[in-house]
């Protein structure tokens, strides 16, 4: 669990003197169960980020048991509040299976 790393498809578009366009597929680092922060990770394998003041971020998690969502963090409660509720929305329980390295909801 939290061994192996789990790949972002991160894309960008912006406009300004032109359109530009961006994509790449970063690693983060394993992480165990539960919500991180991975802002630096993202810009550190996306540098490029930093060249766009206006424009679309995509981002799509390649991982069937890991998602992204996005939340203000100047409150340090909120990630404290997703996890609580993510948990009781997905117990770590014996009602769910592995199935290969992956989890599956029964």
């Amino acid at each position: 669990r939290g061994s192996l790393p789990h790949s972002l498809y991160v894309s960008a578009m912006a406009t300004g003197s032109g359109i530009v366009w961006f994509q790449r597929t970063i690693d983060l680092k394993p992480k165990p169960r539960g919500c991180h922060y991975v802002t630096e990770e993202v810009i550190k394998g996306f540098p490029e980020i930093s060249q766009i003041k206006i424009g679309t971020l995509h981002l799509f998690m390649q991982h069937t048991s890991s998602s992204i969502t996005l939340n203000e963090s100047w409150d340090a409660s909120v990630k404290d509040d997703v996890e609580m509720l993510l948990n009781r929305l997905v117990p770590e329980v014996s009602s769910i299976r592995r199935k290969g390295r992956h989890k599956f909801l029964l």
